[in-house]
């Protein structure tokens, strides 16, 4: 689903746009995480590497690209050691080795989650419907004190599971490669934005 681009194409030149970014702030960067780090948390593993071994932390977005469905840029931290190299020392799941990391110097982490920003790669109302399950499943999951909260957070049932399971069907077209215009995997027999589609 998700891959780190390898290079500067129009996809990632929309996300960098959208972003008020410069391609100038791009660097590829190798996964180096110490056998201590959480992963997914890279505020606390950067600031534990800090302690350590010195440096700073750098501020940004890590790139994200789906073929023909979307590009997603998400809120992270790196470390850059006293030398000035950069590092990314938070492990993901999948194995990934590579990522590719936009630094942004007018951002910082304050305790509260940040969403992450996709923009959809074809006008069709699946992938947009995609797009806002994950833009509700976020205010939901960050509403009142929950913003500043980490690991495992209780979310009534009622409040989540409408948006999942919707979220799971999208997902699940697109990755089948279905568009609006096909028919919904529910069953139904209808096309999707005849059916699941009337739900956002």
């Amino acid at each position: 689903m998700l891959e780190a681009p390898n290079s500067i194409d129009k996809d990632v030149r929309r996300i960098l746009t959208n972003l008020q970014l410069s391609s100038e702030a791009l660097r590829h960067l190798s996964i180096k995480s110490p056998p201590s780090a959480v992963h997914l948390e890279c505020f606390e593993n950067v600031r534990r590497n800090i302690e350590i071994r010195g440096g700073s932390a750098v501020h940004g977005w890590l790139i994200w690209r789906w073929p023909n469905v979307l590009v997603e840029a998400e809120f992270h931290c790196v470390w850059q050691s006293p030398s000035g190299e950069l590092e990314d020392v938070t492990p993901r799941p999948g194995g990934v080795g590579t990522v590719m990391f936009v630094m942004d110097p007018q951002r910082a982490y304050e305790g509260i989650s940040v969403d992450n920003i996709r923009i959809p790669l074809k006008d069709d109302k699946l992938v947009r419907d995609f797009i806002r399950c994950f833009e509700l499943k976020f205010k939901v999951l960050n509403r009142g004190h929950r913003a500043t909260q980490h690991g495992l957070i209780s979310i009534p049932a009622a409040e989540i599971a409408p948006i999942a399971q919707l979220a799971g069907l999208t997902e699940a077209m697109l990755h089948r490669g279905l568009r609006e215009h096909s028919q919904c995997i529910c069953g139904s027999g209808r096309k999707y934005k005849k059916c699941h589609g009337k739900m956002l």
